[in-house]
């Protein structure tokens, strides 16, 4: 087999999505492949060298002066003919202690070229380095950020990386590469939020799951309504500024489409003769009330309640509700099924996976502006947030042009990005918002425009939601959770005293003169323990722990230089650890009386 057959077949087999987009791809006329007498293949691009000189030579002097502390991690922005990923590979991912390497090259045809010049299989069956080619960069914040869900390691790794720019590449297409490097860290920070970034936040979301019980076992679930839906169309509606624009086309349609409104919107809507059959509700403040209180006769629309909730928020509204769980694992912990969706950040995102889970094959977004409005408002209505103290920056507008947003509409709209990108194939997604900030991915249309061709639906959506939600006997899910809050109570118990006998390993092992393996094996044992207990650990303490261990876990990466220290300091990680788990428990007893008086 030639050097391209061999080099297509492992692409193939490793990368299907790009060696799709490369299928078919042939070397434009500009492009050449030359080899002279003793030199390696080169390409020309415009009679232009890609490689000039010694090659040897120009790596090292680019890479001698790396930051040795900060290379698990190569990031390589652009390919050429797989040259500097090679000589990389033999001379410094060892003396850096690189792990990973990930390149990201923005031309298919570059790709091909190394493909036809060179044998690069070693670089595409190799299982640490994973390439990018052929993406657009919203595209790449996207695979980037499926790279880290997939790898805790690779997430740990990432403030632990080196940026190097091949030259030529860089040279051709500066812009998009310091755009890949600039989605990637964008990535890499917004993984690491969805594990949370302060433990007692995790806590309070606990707290209020188990405040919340007699409304979980009391409510149905989401799981009731999937896919009951796919002959609707869903109109997500959003506060944004622009929706006062929306307001008459809403009015107009709302009796051929199901709406979801976002909770701080439900007001607005219902001033304006707009009666939306779903409201969605996600952040945990206790603001999120002043959405709910007064409110009347709204006896035909259901909130949709994720129970992490404070009560008074979830009693303040006075109409029907089901159930919607975050896909945390404390939720599969309780094991009473009512659905898990993946819900990102805000109640639009989470709207949005609400019509998706229903089989909603179009979705409209209104009032989805993500930035400022013209006039400089957030919002089109009052609201009790606020946007001071967050990072603004200008992004491309939904119709063109820059518009003004923040560091948290932009992580929502990230956020929109993964989602449509997962169902592309069989949804729809149409940003009908009169203004905003654009969200990638999405069909841009005025409502006006698609109202004249989406397929509008002649029942009635409040019947079936309440057909499809009826009620059903708790007994037996009400005994079978107290069975399981008395297991993880005890269990919680004997973890707690394996932190405590941790500390004492460790302390033992610190000031030990000689190290011995026996010593550090006891040391590290109690951490392997406590994860015998999977139910408890992962299920019902990990999304209490996870931002503590990851933060922990990243400053042992980057400060601690060898084995011996590490371990020296883990005394601090179990004392942290069962300060946690002992709250945790405090939390499990407090619900176990609550379940009790309730008999």
């Amino acid at each position: 087999m030639s050097a391209f057959e061999n080099n297509w077949t492992a692409y193939q087999a490793r990368y299907p999505e790009s060696a799709q987009r490369m299928n078919g791809v042939t070397l434009p006329e500009n492009y050449k492949m030359t080899k002279a007498p003793g030199c390696l293949p080169n390409l020309t691009i415009n009679n232009e060298d890609y490689y000039c000189g010694d090659m040897a030579k120009y790596f090292d002097s680019q890479w001698k002066g790396l930051n040795l502390d900060r290379a698990r991690v190569a990031l390589f922005l652009g390919f050429g003919l797989g040259y500097d990923v090679d000589y990389y590979m033999q001379r410094y991912s060892k003396l850096l202690g690189t792990h990973e390497i990930i390149v990201v090259e923005k031309n298919v045809e570059t790709m091909c070229a190394a493909m036809n010049g060179v044998d690069i299989t070693k670089i595409i069956n190799h299982e640490h380095i994973h390439i990018f080619a052929g993406y657009t960069i919203s595209e790449l914040f996207i695979r980037f950020r499926d790279l880290f869900r997939e790898s805790m390691e690779m997430l740990l790794m990432s403030p632990m990386t080196n940026a190097l720019f091949v030259q030529s590449s860089y040279k051709k297409d500066a812009e998009y590469y310091k755009g890949a490097y600039n989605v990637y860290c964008e990535a890499a920070w917004n993984c690491l939020q969805t594990y949370g970034n302060d433990p007692w936040d995790s806590l309070i979301g606990v707290e209020n799951m188990f405040d919340n019980i007699d409304v979980i076992l009391e409510n149905p679930g989401i799981n009731m309504l999937y896919g009951k839906f796919d002959d609707c169309t869903a109109v997500i509606v959003a506060a944004g500024p622009s929706l006062a624009k929306s307001i008459d086309k809403l009015r107009e349609i709302q009796h051929k489409v199901l709406i979801i409104a976002c909770d701080a919107s439900l007001k607005y809507l219902l001033e304006n003769g707009i009666r939306p059959h779903i409201v969605a509700s996600l952040e945990r403040e206790h603001e999120v009330q002043q959405f709910f209180d007064e409110l009347h006769d709204v006896d035909d629309i259901y909130m949709a309640v994720c129970p992490v909730l404070y009560r008074h928020v979830i009693d303040s509204y006075n109409g029907p509700k089901f159930i919607v769980y975050r896909n945390f694992d404390h939720f599969k912990w309780l094991n009473i099924d009512k659905g898990l969706l993946d819900i990102q950040l805000s109640s639009a995102n989470m709207a949005y996976k609400i019509a998706e889970a229903l089989g909603c094959r179009h979705i409209l977004l209104v009032g989805q502006d993500l930035a400022f409005g013209e006039d400089g408002s957030s919002h089109a209505m009052n609201v009790p947030f606020s946007c001071e103290g967050e990072e603004q920056f200008d992004v491309p507008g939904n119709h063109g042009g820059k518009v003004r947003t923040t560091s948290f509409w932009h992580t929502i709209n990230s956020a929109y990005q993964m989602d449509i990108s997962k169902n592309k194939d069989t949804i729809m997604t149409i940003n009908c918002t009169d203004g905003g900030a654009a969200i990638p991915g999405t069909y841009i249309k005025g409502l006006d425009e698609v109202a004249e061709i989406i397929p509008g639906y002649t029942g009635s959506v409040t019947d079936r939601l309440k057909c499809l939600l009826e009620h059903k006997d708790i007994s037996e899910d009400k005994n079978a959770l107290k069975s399981l809050i008395s297991k993880t109570e005890s269990e919680l118990m004997l973890i707690l005293d394996m932190c405590n006998s941790g500390i004492d390993a460790v302390i033992a092992y610190r000031n030990a003169a000689e190290k011995t393996t026996d010593l550090r094996d006891m040391a590290v044992s109690y951490r392997i323990k406590m994860q015998e207990y999977k139910d408890t650990w992962q299920l019902y303490l990990m999304h209490i722990l996870q931002s503590y261990h990851i933060k922990s876990e990243l400053e042992v990466v980057m400060e601690t230089a060898d084995e011996i220290e590490a371990i020296s300091r883990m005394d601090k990680w179990y004392n942290e650890i069962g300060c946690l788990i002992y709250i945790a428990l405090q939390a499990m007893v407090a619900a176990k009386g609550k379940l009790w008086e309730q008999q």
